[in-house]
């Protein structure tokens, strides 16, 4: 047995480090894998657990500087998005550059999912 334990998320941090090392893309890359998947943000980030979003989380070793996770601050968004979790969940990005189809994709993902079910 290994004395390191080696997941598919370190494999996925090597990759994307090999890929874009100290290109435009590498910051864009990691910050959006890494933040979604940091044990310092989230509890049991890399375990399936959906409800995870209708609780609120916050980390007191950040001092205030991470305002957490409030499910109250989501209002009418279909998912979880960065007001919410204050940039620290952001699968569309956030901001002035959050991606333009994000409503898109999840309707997309809805109809292909019941197409699949049907």
């Amino acid at each position: 047995m290994s004395r390191m334990a080696f997941t598919c998320r370190d494999a996925a941090c090597i990759l994307l480090r090999t890929l874009f090392h100290g290109g435009p893309l590498e910051s864009c890359l990691e910050t959006g894998y890494g933040q979604c998947r940091s044990p310092h943000l989230w509890k049991d980030p890399d375990t399936f657990r959906p409800e995870r979003f209708s609780e609120t989380n916050t980390n007191p070793a950040f001092e205030g500087r991470w305002a957490g996770y409030r499910p109250e601050a989501q209002g009418s968004s279909l998912y979880p998005n960065e007001v919410a979790a204050d940039f620290a969940f952001i699968p569309f990005g956030g901001g002035a550059r959050k991606c333009v189809g994000d409503q898109f994709a999840l309707l997309e993902a809805t109809v292909a999912l019941a197409m699949l079910l049907r």
